[in-house]
């Protein structure tokens, strides 16, 4: 397993170094987390939401686009999430639209989606008592990130 993520990252950073990053590994897998820096930016600058959609999904379909074409990798597509509970800032992020778009391209390319967001929610709910995140909503904690292992884990029936 390689792991390029970068912190920070937003989906157009991405797509510009998939070749390098992923395309020349020449991977069997690749998974895909990312877009909750997509929607922090388009909030912070008041981006329209068409707009900044727009943007996401070309992107997102680009690299998607390539993989298959380039590579004979399988697709894994993680949801974004965000604990609104947990965020002290209380950003109120909007990642519904964003996660409607990983929908609709996991459906078309008949990739792999892994439902993190909607395993934070029921686990916020299930479970108040444990910080899923590190107190901004976003970045997950040890238990935080088991919970997404076991996501994708449960996804792929392992």
């Amino acid at each position: 397993m390689v792991n390029k993520g970068i912190g920070g990252d937003v989906v157009e950073g991405l797509a510009s170094r998939w070749t390098t990053d992923i395309i020349e590994e020449n991977p069997d897998w690749v998974s895909i987390a990312i877009g909750i820096n997509n929607v922090a930016r388009a909030s912070m600058t008041n981006q329209k939401l068409e707009d900044a959609l727009n943007r996401f999904r070309d992107n997102y379909q680009e690299i998607i686009s390539r993989t298959r074409e380039e590579t004979n990798a399988r697709l894994i597509l993680l949801e974004i999430f965000y604990v609104a509970e947990e965020d002290k800032l209380h950003r109120n992020y909007n990642i519904t639209p964003y996660n409607e778009v990983i929908h609709e391209l996991a459906e078309d390319f008949g990739s792999i989606l892994v439902p993190v967001s909607s395993a934070f929610r029921k686990a916020a709910i299930e479970r108040p008592d444990i910080e899923w995140t590190t107190g901004d909503g976003v970045h997950p904690t040890a238990v935080g990130h088991t919970l997404i292992a076991l996501s994708l884990l449960e996804t792929l029936n392992w």
